[in-house]
């Protein structure tokens, strides 16, 4: 039986995503598997795993938006960022008020400059910033853009603040709550965290890792219908699965794929089974593969 598609799990907390990975190969008797995007280990929420060729697909998932939900506590800082650090400062947490905060978040919505935190798998000099953090060598890596696309506060009880955030990829939610603490003046780190949706893929459809069952493979075709789709011939298909270009008219899924945000375009059988993700070739009207499908 081939065990190909996306299973998605509700990662729980204390367990890191390889361990996740490790655990849905054994339960599915399958070799090869990876996950979408890394959630810290004290993290819990959706961790979409690719399973066998749907591991192919891992590069278009892995650039989708992230919604989360969190706590933040204000008045003192950790050297991680979050509750699994040491802490490195306590403050006084001023009086502010609901209004205030919303307005204070506002501020860091939209394109940002964000700094990876110390402890990060961001790599330098071939090793994870972690890996340096934990010897007592802190590298402060360059600022980089980030979308926020919203944030919001749900609950404050002071000092613990609950929030909501959609952000783009690479996104440290650690260092967006630490970057808030020092905008109010006391600091803050992140107490829990605990992620809604990844792509498409939502909190509804995640199973517990004891619960791992082929069952709950959802197809891959299914996660990047977003991308602009286009029908082949038999004769195409045969052309496609031998991994030659295709030529279109550009105009025919142009507009889909400005739309979708991405430069990709799935070919699909005229059965409607997903062939392979194909991409055009500079201003032309060529399309060459990026990834070949079999058997999904």
């Amino acid at each position: 039986m081939d065990r190909s598609g996306i299973i998605v799990i509700d990662k729980p907390a204390g367990c890191s995503s390889f361990r996740v990975v490790q655990t849905v190969k054994k339960a599915l008797g399958v070799k090869r598997a990876g996950h979408t995007g890394t959630l810290d280990p004290f993290a819990t929420g959706v961790l979409p795993v690719c399973v066998n060729e749907a591991t192919r697909a891992i590069q278009f998932l892995s650039e989708d938006e992230k919604e989360y939900g969190g706590v933040l506590v204000l008045g003192t800082a950790t050297d991680t960022f979050d509750v699994t650090g040491k802490i490195v400062a306590n403050s006084d947490v001023p009086d502010i008020t609901f209004s205030e905060l919303q307005q204070v978040v506002a501020e860091f919505t939209g394109v940002i400059k964000q700094v990876p935190p110390p402890f990060a798998a961001v790599k330098f000099k071939g090793k994870p910033l972690y890996y340096w953090a934990r010897r007592g060598v802190f590298i402060e890596k360059e600022a980089r853009e980030v979308t926020i696309k919203e944030l919001t506060v749900e609950k404050a009880a002071s000092p613990e603040v609950s929030f909501k955030v959609v952000c783009s990829k690479g996104t440290y939610v650690r260092s967006l709550v630490h970057d808030i603490g020092q905008r109010i003046g006391c600091g803050a780190y992140l107490k829990e965290l605990r992620r809604l949706r990844s792509g498409p893929f939502t909190i509804e459809q995640a199973v517990a890792i004891e619960a791992v069952e082929d069952k709950y493979l959802l197809p891959i075709s299914d996660a990047l219908g977003y991308l602009p789709g286009v029908e082949v011939d038999e004769p195409q298909a045969r052309e496609v699965q031998q991994g030659r270009e295709l030529f279109l008219k550009k105009t025919e899924v142009a507009s889909g794929c400005r739309k979708a945000g991405r430069p990709w375009v799935r070919i699909l059988s005229r059965y409607g089974d997903l062939l392979a993700i194909y991409t055009w070739r500079d201003n032309s009207g060529d399309l060459k593969p990026v990834r070949v499908f079999k058997g999904l």
